[in-house]
């Protein structure tokens, strides 16, 4: 369980093309001058996925493909030492998926939150994943909630942790 909970995070977070634009704070784009306000940035995009849901179609498992629109937002700010701070958020818009052997309904909701911050050389990263797809009629409901933390030194020593859980019912 705790693999499909990894490679479900993954996944969905390698929508994080995000991952893209969260990094790039730190290797080009310009951040706001010291002490000055968050760069924000709003944008929704469309989204589909599919992916493997053990619980679904009877527990036998299937395919699942969900789409919808998803809004991201993505801040920076740089503090008056000149640390930097980013976050990205993602919340899906009213997701909506399809079972590929069963054809069950499913309603859905993705949340992601990334924060990162720079300091004297240390890049700490945090993150929460939640994400809940609600089987319609007798299909399964499947919540995933993943929540770490990566902390990269400067000798690039890492230290990282993710804890979470899997439901199925």
């Amino acid at each position: 369980m705790r693999r499909l909970a990894l490679a479900l995070a993954l996944s969905f977070a390698g929508l994080a093309t995000a991952a893209g634009i969260f990094a790039a704070g730190f290797s080009g784009l310009r951040g706001p001058n010291r002490g000055q306000a968050a760069t924000l940035t709003n944008l929704t995009v469309p989204i589909s996925h599919a992916s493997f849901v053990p619980c679904a179609n009877k527990g036998l498992g299937e395919v699942v493909t969900v789409a919808g629109p998803l809004h991201v937002a993505a801040s920076m700010t740089t503090d008056a030492q000149g640390n930097r701070h980013a976050s990205l958020v993602f919340n899906s818009q009213g997701l909506s998926g399809v079972g590929a052997v069963s054809a069950n309904k499913y309603q859905g909701g993705l949340q992601v939150r990334l924060d990162e911050n720079f300091a004297a050389g240390i890049n700490y990263q945090t993150f929460t994943f939640n994400l809940q797809l609600i089987g319609q009629g007798q299909a399964s409901n499947l919540v995933l909630h993943l929540n770490g933390f990566l902390t990269i030194f400067p000798d690039h020593v890492l230290v990282n942790m993710v804890r979470g859980f899997v439901s199925c019912s």
